[in-house]
């Protein structure tokens, strides 16, 4: 049976967007409440190229917007650059994120999908692609796109732990998520208590699966 606090309905943003320019690490955010769907909220800024400025400030406005968590508006602020024909990779992505949040599952996966053409393929972008898959149900492309992230950045701690979030609650593999919520415990400037939790809760089912099997 699973403890009580992997029931909660709890979500956590590991930051909604990071104040990064586009192609850094997001800096790791450790989740503060229980978790049952996977983290991470975190976009990136890029600069946007208008002589005037005119497309930076309302790509800075929509970031301010994602802060804040008003999806809504931002989104529109970010489609409004898109329309412009800016092809960056950053409006791309923080429109994934803000689609994402508000349920509009296709036109996330576009937005993500298109983000990953222009980039290239960028761990964030995976991560986030994870998270919409896993949401849809769609459990081993959700595994293939944090695995795709952790091959381009093997220390990206959201990711390893998204993928052992998905092995443990959806997959039912208690070795990938023991694997995947050390290397979280590992790569993190704090160790986050409720990982260590379900860390010795799967402990706990593996000896005893192992006595059950040591008796028969």
């Amino acid at each position: 049976m699973k403890p009580p606090w992997k029931h909660s309905t709890s979500l956590v943003a590991g930051g909604i967007v990071a104040g990064l320019l586009w192609g850094c690490a997001p800096a790791a955010q450790i989740p503060p409440q229980p978790i049952l769907a996977e983290t991470g909220t975190q976009g990136a800024t890029a600069a946007i190229p208008a002589v005037d400025g005119r497309l930076q400030k309302t790509f800075d406005e929509a970031l301010s917007r994602m802060k804040a968590k008003q999806f809504h508006e931002a989104a529109k602020r970010l489609e409004a650059i898109a329309r412009e024909g800016q092809a960056v990779p950053g409006v791309q992505l923080n429109l994934g994120i803000a689609y994402l949040q508000l349920g509009e599952h296709s036109r996330a996966e576009q937005a993500l999908r298109q983000a990953l053409a222009l980039d290239g393929g960028k761990s964030i972008t995976y991560n986030q692609l994870g998270i919409l898959l896993r949401r849809r149900g769609q459990f081993q492309q959700a595994r293939e796109a944090y695995q795709k992230a952790l091959t381009l950045e093997p220390g990206y701690p959201l990711a390893h732990l998204n993928l052992g979030i998905l092995c443990d609650l959806y997959l039912q593999n208690r070795g990938c998520a023991l694997s995947h919520y050390r290397a979280y415990q590992r790569l993190s400037a704090v160790a986050d208590p409720q990982v260590e939790l379900w860390i010795e809760d799967l402990q706990r089912q593996e000896y005893d699966q192992s006595s059950t099997e040591a008796l028969q």
